[in-house]
């Protein structure tokens, strides 16, 4: 929750490794969570200029996008990425929230479906993905299919929950 000390050491990280193109994307989050979006989408460009195509700079970028309410530039962002044979999830989560904004429900909750049957996902992605399609489905009346999302999302946080490790970690505080 201490985004400005992330952000000033994001920025000495940047000084110490300026060749490292995650590390720009790191600045990019962080800017972007105190609202600099123009400075965070150039850090993305940075990114990008040292590598090209970087699925997380260019995720990062749609999803500043997103919050200008620049949709159609975020999934035009995106497309070259939703071409691939395997489409990374964040790039498919970054396109599926986008998606209701610029008619292609159909298409994003297409793509996490396809990415819960086949990816290999950690539990933490698979939350979002339910929770982003249970959202999703809702807001296209099926209530249904919302409603099973919810309850696999639910079930997914219920098992990460280990009651014996959180008292223990309660204890030690």
């Amino acid at each position: 929750g201490r985004i400005d000390a992330a952000v000033k050491h994001q920025r000495e990280a940047v000084g110490l490794a300026p060749a490292n193109p995650q590390l720009y994307c790191n600045l990019a989050t962080g800017l972007q969570l105190q609202g600099h979006l123009q400075e965070a989408l150039a850090a993305c460009d940075k990114a990008l200029e040292l590598e090209p195509g970087l699925p997380a700079a260019i995720t990062r970028q749609a999803g500043i996008l997103e919050r200008q309410g620049r949709f159609q530039a975020a999934v035009e962002k995106l497309g070259p990425l939703l071409q691939d044979d395997t489409v990374d999830s964040g790039v498919a989560l970054a396109f599926a929230r986008i998606s209701s904004h610029v008619d292609k429900m159909a298409d994003g909750i297409a793509l996490l479906e396809g990415q819960l049957a086949f990816g290999n996902l950690t539990d933490r992605r698979k939350d979002k993905m339910h929770k982003l399609l249970a959202k999703l489905y809702d807001s296209c009346g099926d209530y249904e299919r919302a409603f099973s999302h919810n309850v696999s999302a639910h079930a997914l946080r219920d098992a990460r929950f280990d009651p014996d490790s959180h008292d223990a970690e309660v204890a030690a505080i």
